[in-house]
C-alpha cells in the first residue's frame, strides 16, 4: 500500500530508502526512486515500495537551513522519522530491544518523556502537537549525533549504536 511518512524535524529534500536487509545502512539498491521529502519534510512512498524500516538521508533542515548530516531511521510501519525513532530502530538492530514497540518504550523511559495517552513514537509528531519537551529531546539527540560524528554517516551510526547499548 501507499505509506506517507513525515520527518518532524522538517528536513526537505531527504532521500528515502527502505532498509530491506535491516542492517541500518542506506544501501544503493534500497533507494526509493523519486521519494524525496517535500518542504514540510513529508513524503509519500509509492505503491509497491518494499516493506521495511525507513531511512532518510541528506536534505536541508528547514529550521536552520543547514544540511542534514545524519541518517534518520524509523522502524517498519512508522508514520514519522525522528532522532528518537532512530534510537529505537538501532535498539532493534543491535538486539537491545526485541521489537519496535519495546524499543520506543525504552527510548521514552530512558529520556523521561511523557507522551499523550495512546500515542507512541511511531506516529507522534511533536512539532505538530506543540510538544516542546519531546521536540527538544529529538533536537538534542540530533545535535549530539551530528557533533559526535561530524556529519560522517558511518560515525553517526556508530554513535547511535553506542547510545542504545544497555
Amino acid at each position: 500500500g501507499v505509506q506517507t511518512c513525515a520527518l518532524p524535524i522538517y528536513v526537505r529534500g531527504a532521500q528515502i530508502y527502505i532498509d530491506v536487509d535491516r542492517d541500518g545502512v542506506a544501501d544503493a539498491d534500497e533507494i526509493v526512486v523519486g521519494a524525496l521529502t517535500n518542504d514540510l519534510g513529508e513524503v509519500t512512498l509509492p505503491a509497491g515500495a518494499p516493506q521495511g524500516p525507513v531511512i532518510a538521508v541528506g536534505g536541508i533542515n528547514t529550521d536552520t537551513n543547514l544540511p542534514n548530516r545524519m541518517a534518520i531511521l524509523a522502524p517498519e510501519g512508522s508514520a514519522v522519522l525522528t532522532p528518537l525513532t532512530t534510537l529505537a530502530q538501532y535498539m532493534v538492530l543491535d538486539g537491545s530491544a526485541a521489537n519496535a514497540s519495546e524499543a520506543v518504550d525504552k527510548v521514552v523511559r530512558a529520556l523521561g518523556l511523557a507522551l499523550p495517552r495512546g500515542v507512541n513514537l511511531h506516529t507522534y509528531d511533536p512539532v505538530l502537537a506543540q510538544d516542546v519537551a519531546v521536540h527538544r529531546a529529538g533536537v538534542t539527540v540530533a545535535t549530539l549525533l551530528d557533533l559526535a560524528s561530524d556529519g560522517n554517516l558511518v560515525e553517526s551510526t556508530q554513535v547511535v549504536q553506542a547510545l542504545t547499548r544497555d
